[in-house]
């Protein structure tokens, strides 16, 4: 996408030229493939690290992204349901990554009148692509400004739903993780008692062996009758 070209004498603000590096950027993010809120993100962060080969990012075309960024998934489950015979993946990329930016800014940025938006949309795919692109925009857009509060409320239910699943099984991998760690606890403790009883079974064996020669001691046999009888008989004193 040649961010540069122009086929209309628009009036070009700050406004409009912090728009067009934002499309620029959601753009780059599309052909990288995987398009998600979390890619966006990681692109954005890249742009705002100045280097000599590029400028400063502009303030509101980062505020765009970041917003984006944020209301990915939403944004494109509105785009899908409302684009009439068409999905996300047929438009031409640049007309992605203008109705993303324009869509935010018509749901999300309470200081934009919808006509603003709209125009500057259209604008930009005059600028930017097909001959057929800015009454498309125009039409898509102008379907979403009729039921915005709708599409923001829709939108932000999702996240707190989303969000709350992601406690939930945050919470369960935690809980996991504690169990996991108590059982192991329990077998290190079991480990040391048992290692520590060693000893003891080895004193019993001990003490048993010190105390063989009482019982050999005890068990000698008795002697025999006669023999008590005789040694009586030749030592009485009367004999």
């Amino acid at each position: 996408m040649d961010a540069h070209s122009t086929r209309s004498p628009h009036r070009t603000t700050a406004r409009t030229k912090a728009r067009r590096r934002a499309v620029d950027v959601v753009f780059e993010a599309d052909q990288r493939g995987r398009y998600s809120g979390k890619a966006l993100g990681r692109l954005l962060q890249e742009r705002l690290s100045v280097t000599a080969a590029q400028t400063t990012l502009p303030q509101y075309s980062a505020d765009m992204v970041a917003g984006l960024a944020e209301h990915a998934a939403g944004i494109d489950r509105v785009l899908a349901t409302y684009l009439q015979g068409w999905t996300l993946d047929r438009l031409p990329a640049v007309d992605r990554a203008i109705l993303r930016t324009a869509t935010w800014e018509l749901l999300f940025n309470a200081e934009l009148d919808a006509p603003i938006v709209i125009t500057e949309a259209v604008n930009l795919a005059q600028d930017l692509s097909t001959d057929d692109s800015p009454a498309f925009v125009n039409a898509v857009l102008d379907r979403l400004r009729i039921i915005a509060p709708v599409l923001v409320a829709e939108i932000e239910a999702e996240e707190e739903t989303e969000r709350a699943r992601r406690e939930a099984a945050r919470a369960r991998a935690e809980a996991i993780e504690a169990r996991a760690e108590a059982a192991e606890a329990r077998a290190e403790e079991f480990g040391a008692d048992a290692a520590a009883g060693e000893p003891l079974a080895e004193e019993s064996d001990a003490d048993a062996a010190a105390g063989e020669p009482l019982a050999e001691a005890d068990e000698l046999p008795a002697p025999e009758q006669g023999d008590v009888t005789e040694r009586s008989v030749g030592e009485h004193p009367g004999s």
